[in-house]
């Protein structure tokens, strides 16, 4: 994640009214990393290990610098110079292991599941929770 980091200086002051939604995804998730790895050291023991907890962390740990890599690959897209295609030359190897990791992600179980399935089941996830504080 520090070599993803580095790389948000370069975005070119233009990036930010033009893709600010983006800009402002790609300072969140880089923000949020290092508390999500905090968390998921300190909380690892803790609990008992699953199938799901380490599938979740994998997960996890392989989408957030792909995704990241990728906005970074999206905002550097409109600037040139020496040190943005170094920095372009980064993300891409970041996300070329991203891709490979995800790939093995078959041999965990993990499988697609449609956005339809996925957007119901949070919904469902919500309302259960939603009674069990009503009625709790």
């Amino acid at each position: 994640m520090e070599v993803l980091g580095g790389l948000l200086p370069l975005v070119p002051a233009h990036a930010g009214p033009a893709y600010g939604p983006l800009l402002r995804a790609a300072e969140f998730n880089l923000r949020v990393c290092p508390l999500l790895v905090d968390e998921l050291r300190t909380g690892w023991c803790a609990a008992p290990l699953s199938v799901s907890r380490v599938t979740t962390a994998r997960i996890v740990a392989e989408r957030l610098p792909l995704r990241i890599a990728s906005m970074l690959l999206r905002l550097l897209a409109d600037t040139g110079g020496p040190a943005v295609e170094a920095a372009r030359a980064q993300a891409r190897a970041v996300v070329a292991a991203g891709l490979v990791g995800l790939v093995g992600l078959d041999r965990l179980g993990a499988r697609w599941v449609p956005v339809e399935t996925q957007v119901a089941h949070q919904a469902r996830a919500v309302l259960t929770t939603a009674d069990c504080v009503l009625s709790g």
